[in-house]
């Protein structure tokens, strides 16, 4: 399986595990990998694939996700905790997406830096990148992604 389906797939499959379904809709491509989303998180990789995933999204889905994530224990604001799971949910994505795809070889990530603000306007890599969108019911989500 290539990259992009596999990113897809695993974006449902653990986005619905926390009872907070996406469907994908669009993607776009784009000349370098960039994000001007509120809450971004990124994992890069590297040996036999070398690149990087970011994970963008409203503040406000951002919350009801950790939300759900806890159990549907209600969450006000993005602190310590609620960084710590949005993490761990961009760590659980990437690696059932490179558990799907085959490789020669191993792949490693990176741990998960969170960029969060309004106005943001992240430039990561000057490297042709995708953007994965997804549906929410809340709003878009959106997951970039570009090899080096």
């Amino acid at each position: 399986m290539e990259l992009r389906s596999a990113l897809i797939e695993s974006v449902k499959e653990i986005f619905t595990s926390f009872s907070f379904p996406v469907n994908f809709y669009e993607e776009r491509e784009k000349i370098q990998l960039l994000s001007t989303e509120q809450v971004n998180i990124l994992i890069g990789f590297n040996n036999a694939l070398k690149g990087n995933i970011v994970f963008g999204m409203s503040n406000t889905t951002a919350l009801q996700v950790v939300s759900n994530m806890m159990g549907g224990m209600k969450i006000a604001e993005l602190d310590l905790v609620a960084k710590s799971g949005l993490g761990e949910l961009a760590n659980m994505i990437t690696g059932t997406t490179f558990g799907r795809i085959q490789t020669f070889g191993l792949i490693d990530i990176t741990p998960p830096t969170l960029a969060i603000g309004s106005n943001m306007f992240l430039s990561i890599s000057r490297t042709k990148s995708y953007q994965l969108v997804f549906q929410t019911n809340l709003t878009d989500l959106i997951v970039s992604f570009g090899l080096e």
